[in-house]
């Protein structure tokens, strides 16, 4: 959902028409003598837009955005028109609609067109039936909630219009954030969620939201302020419930400082976190406590927050079982035997003892699974020819692997039956370069029975190079989260349920250590084609890192004038001795534009080409040095155990 309402400005046109939606707007006031019936909600949306709005296209008598004055005078004519106020001349209303309209052509300041729009909707508020306000007090935990399942996919979890689905969206998302959310009113939020904006991604919610929960959500949004910070006072006692649903925090403040000059936006922080309190008697000293619903909407939010990613992620996870090509003879003598809790796909595989448990993510509807390399080998370390995968369904299915990374413990398997019960829809990725230290984390594993794992954390440190064949750790995100085996394989999810990873399981040191880390899914997803096109079940390896251009140019700054730097390519920063490539002449400097004559462009394009030719293939390199072009042929091996590793 997206609530486009005006708020700090948004880049990019917003020549928005508002959606009439009749059997959702509020009821229409019909005065004696009028022509026709008024749509109150739609006049207000209009005129309240105008009011928050005016001071992002006129500043100083001056227009500073051309789009926005546009939208001003339009809007201020179709207010006009909604009300009729050419056939209503003489009536208050009228007058003031075409004042209104006459003040936004003469570019009048911000501070008269804003005292003109709170006069006029007083007085339309006052003369009018129809007008929204909340019949009941709105619930903001409940709001919350709405608001995340709903909601924060675009307009982010804390309003920041930072979500998951808002990237490209145009016009842009709203952020409910910033000096302007001082002009919002709560009904304007409820008349946005009641009629959607034309042009937009924003739909009328009256079908989908209530009335009440239209107001639930709309005192909500009033919270996510930057500063948002409630102090528990005695102002309470001085606003109804319909004060702080039309009016802004400026408007309050105003309006509150005639009664107490001490009044300040904290105070009204606290009503807008607790409506209830409002016309009720309150302590007559101010306090520092903050307010306690406060703290349950915010733990509620978070609470659904996950809920929500393990409705999204958790369809789309399965088991994975690997066992061994040769079935056990007898039993063991004496106690108990352990058995897999449900028989395998082929009953003829019940004898072949599980060798490796764990999870995968089932990546599209053709039946493409990204597990962990360790899960899905035989006794020998070779290529597992015995392998099933449980859906959460449970159905039981076998499956083949196409291909493997062992250096980043990944593996690409397919499901062998033509015949098999899709689950809806496919897991939604999230730009794993986009996460920073202390965003949330959650792993989702599910391996073959009844059990399930999910562990929330937050990430420790991100990625640190794009190219792992230096540093393969270093690829990989590092976090908080604790993995068991049987949760490796699955996915690692954000806050919004988009999967940014996959839980993995790397050596740490000489001996049989291992740790868990995530590979972030832009790796995942670059590799999936190229190791299904390869088929390879090794680590391909020239020996060289590779840069992008353009964080070699911000590493090097003002330096970079001293380096003959393409359009196209990328920077070769570190060959390996002994490796292919020195044995090649490959130096560090050059710049690589093509592998096997295909582009290459960025660190993505490396890393397709080269699992596209897999170890043991040869490769012919287009470099680039000191500015003239340069071919090398170089033969793909297998990553050498004692590669350098961090």
């Amino acid at each position: 959902m997206i609530l486009s309402i005006p708020f700090p400005r948004r880049v990019g046109s917003l020549a928005l028409a508002f959606v009439l939606a009749a059997a959702s707007a509020a009821p229409a006031a019909d005065l004696p003598g009028s022509v026709e019936r008024i749509d109150v909600t739609r006049l207000m949306f209009l005129v309240e837009y105008i009011g928050s709005d005016y001071d992002a296209a006129v500043r100083d008598g001056e227009i500073i955005n051309q789009l926005e004055y546009g939208e001003m005078l339009r809007f201020s004519k179709q207010a006009i028109g909604v009300y009729g106020a050419g056939d209503r001349k003489g009536d208050a209303i009228a007058d003031d609609l075409e004042a209104l309209a006459r003040d936004i052509e003469s570019r009048v300041d911000r501070i008269e067109i804003r005292t003109r729009v709170r006069d006029l909707l007083g007085t339309i508020s006052r003369q009018l039936e129809g007008v929204p306000r909340p019949e009941t007090t709105p619930d903001i935990a409940a709001g919350a909630r709405d608001f995340q399942a709903e909601c924060a996919r675009c307009h982010g979890i804390a309003g920041g219009a930072d979500g998951p689905e808002a990237k490209g969206l145009e016009p842009p998302v709203a952020a409910f954030r910033g000096e302007r959310m001082e002009q919002i009113t709560p009904r304007q939020i409820y008349n946005t969620l009641t009629l959607g904006i034309e042009g937009t991604a924003m739909p009328p919610f009256a079908d989908k939201f209530d009335d009440a929960q239209r107001w639930n959500l709309a005192f909500f949004v009033m919270t996510l302020r930057d500063g948002f910070r409630p102090l528990e006072s005695a102002v309470d006692a001085l606003l109804t419930l319909e004060d702080v649903a039309a009016n802004s925090n400026a408007d309050l403040l105003v309006h509150l400082h005639r009664r107490d000059a001490a009044a300040t936006v904290e105070w009204i922080d606290y009503v807008r976190a607790n409506p209830a309190v409002t016309g009720a008697a309150a302590s007559p000293t101010q306090s520092s406590k903050v307010a306690p619903d406060v703290g349950i909407a915010a733990a509620l939010q978070l609470q659904d927050s996950f809920t929500s990613v393990a409705d999204r992620v958790f369809p789309h996870v399965v088991g994975v079982t690997t066992r061994s090509n040769t079935a056990a003879v007898g039993k063991p003598a004496g106690g108990w035997q352990v058995s897999a809790k449900k028989s395998p796909a082929d009953p003829a595989l019940a004898d072949h003892p599980v060798l490796h448990a764990g999870s995968g993510l089932l990546l599209n509807r053709e039946g493409d699974i990204a597990t962990c390399d360790h899960l899905v080998r035989d006794e020998k370390g070779n290529r597992a020819e015995l392998v099933t995968v449980e859906l959460r369904d449970g159905q039981q299915l076998t499956a083949q692997v196409v291909g493997m990374e062992p250096a980043l413990d990944l593996a690409i398997l397919r499901v062998r039956e033509a015949d098999w019960t899709r689950p809806a829809g496919t897991p939604t990725f999230g730009d794993s370069d986009l996460l920073k230290t202390g965003h949330w984390l959650v792993a989702v594993g599910d391996p073959a029975g009844p059990g399930a794992m999910f562990d929330v954390g937050v990430v420790a440190s991100v990625a640190q190079r794009q190219c792992y064949q230096e540093e393969r750790t270093a690829t990989l995100l590092q976090s908080s989260l604790s993995i068991p085996d049987e949760g490796l394989g699955g996915p690692v999810a954000d806050i919004h349920g988009n999967v940014v990873g996959l839980g993995v399981r790397l050596p740490v040191g000489e001996g049989a250590e291992t740790a868990a880390a995530i590979l972030p899914a832009n790796l995942l997803l670059n590799l999936h084609e190229a190791l299904k096109v390869a088929g390879s079940d090794r680590s391909p390896w020239l020996g060289i890192s590779v840069l992008e251009l353009n964080l070699l140019r911000r590493q090097l700054g003002t330096g970079v004038s001293t380096i003959n730097v393409p359009e196209r390519g990328v920077y070769i920063d570190n060959v390996f001795e002994p490796s292919p490539a020195t044995r090649a002449g490959v130096r560090r400097g050059d710049f690589l534009t093509a592998l096997n004559g295909r582009a290459v462009a960025s660190v993505a394009d490396f890393q397709k080409a080269l699992y596209a030719g897999g170890a043991g293939s040869p490769a012919r390199l287009d470099l680039l040095r000191d500015g003239k072009p340069l071919t090398l042929n170089v033969p793909i091996e297998e990553r050498p155990a004692h590669a350098a590793m961090e």
